[in-house]
């Protein structure tokens, strides 16, 4: 499950009421669903900022362009820790959204990414992960359909 979330930095108050995020300028990735969602709860596209890529929403949340960014937390998380920021300068408030994550592969994987996820879905498979998310979408696969 991949939360959307307000970020900011940790020095600000956070973000933690909705009627407040909508008064903050806020920056959401370009081409994601984020701009969706933050209208569907009665965002003015004039406090929305859109960025090319999440390295670019952390700049512009660090250069105080922008209030917060909104996204997924996950994303954005791991984006501020693999460039090198400290994460006790951002505080994650109010989750907005959740959905379900996907994953897919190329002919790029290497033969290792493929024995790595082979492993994870054969772990998914032993706990009974797979057949309770199945199950949640009304489907009854036979367990031999998922190996």
């Amino acid at each position: 499950m991949q939360h959307f979330v307000f970020i900011n930095r940790s020095d600000d108050a956070p973000v933690t009421h909705l009627a407040r995020a909508r008064r903050l300028r806020v920056g959401v990735l370009r081409g994601s669903p984020n701009l969706a969602q933050l209208q569907r709860h009665d965002f003015s596209e004039g406090r929305i900022v859109q960025a090319s890529s999440v390295e670019d929403m952390l700049k512009l949340l660090e250069r105080s362009h922008v209030d917060a960014i909104y996204g997924g937390e996950l994303v954005c998380l791991d984006k501020a820790r693999s460039t090198g920021r400290g994460l006790a300068g951002l505080r994650v408030g109010l989750r907005l959204e959740s959905g379900d994550v996907w994953l897919a592969g190329s002919s790029g994987f290497s033969d290792a990414d493929r024995l790595r996820l082979e492993d994870s879905h054969r772990a998914l498979l032993r706990d009974g992960s797979i057949e309770r998310l199945f199950r949640s979408y009304g489907i009854r696969p036979k367990l031999e359909d998922l190996r």
